[in-house]
């Protein structure tokens, strides 16, 4: 449902953290949301490109996928249109109704967030990034930039405002 803007999403990441990444961007993105595990494991046949995704196991968009997944489905769980800000109700009925997601929609109703509802996210994003074996320091970096990304500021400007 989310994939469009999770690949959105982590290719900006992945341009940002490891740019020489990107021209197997999307070759990895398809295996990842095809099967999530084994892309992130390495386990898997021969992938588009003629090598398999063992190789995968080394690179960190994977990682960057997982967690923008990951962010994404608790923001937008139904659990979360329990929250009492009337506008964040209201973006995620849109949501629910709805199975395609626009980046701008979910920015749109993620800047509603209050301070303490995004820090709960970006430490998801930080501990899923370090399950999909990301190390802690590329974590954190990983989760302000997908904060950043979601909220329309840069990654600078997003640390200054924690």
């Amino acid at each position: 449902m989310f994939d469009p803007v999770v690949s959105d999403l982590a290719r900006d990441v992945v341009g940002e953290v490891v740019p020489a990444e990107l021209p197997v961007f999307d070759a990895v993105s398809r295996a990842y949301f095809k099967s999530p595990k084994a892309t992130l494991h390495g386990r898997s046949k021969a992938g588009p490109l003629g090598f398999g995704l063992a190789e995968t196991a080394t690179m960190l968009t994977p990682a960057v996928l997982f967690a923008a997944t990951t962010l994404l489905n608790a923001f937008i769980d139904p659990l979360a249109r329990r929250t009492s800000n009337a506008l964040v109700r209201k973006v995620f009925g849109v949501f629910q109704r709805r199975r395609v997601h626009s980046r701008e929609e979910i920015s749109r109703a993620f800047r509603a967030l209050t301070p303490a509802q995004e820090s709960t996210l970006r430490q998801l994003a930080v501990t899923s990034a370090q399950e999909a074996h990301a190390d802690p320091e590329m974590s954190e970096r990983i989760a302000d930039l997908l904060i950043a990304n979601l909220r329309g500021v840069g990654a600078d400007e997003n640390r200054h405002e924690q």
